[in-house]
């Protein structure tokens, strides 16, 4: 919680690269792209860290549930 504080700004950016369907299964590649700026004694230092995740779905009747991922 302390690196958090410190925390001045931030950003978060999804964006789904890829999607695939099968029957009642599902995958989604998922682009997150993080944007923030730490406070430090000498001031803000921006950073930005990016990462692919894949997510993985099921669908119960006619909803769709996040199983794992992200």
């Amino acid at each position: 919680a302390g690196d958090f504080a410190k925390v001045d700004t931030y950003r978060l950016e999804l964006s789904v690269r890829k999607i695939e369907v099968k029957g009642d299964q599902a995958t989604a590649d998922v682009v997150y792209d993080n944007y923030f700026r730490v406070m430090t004694p000498a001031g803000g230092i921006p950073k930005r860290e990016s990462d692919l995740h894949r997510m993985w779905f099921r669908r119960v009747d006619k909803r769709w549930f996040i199983l794992s991922g992200l």
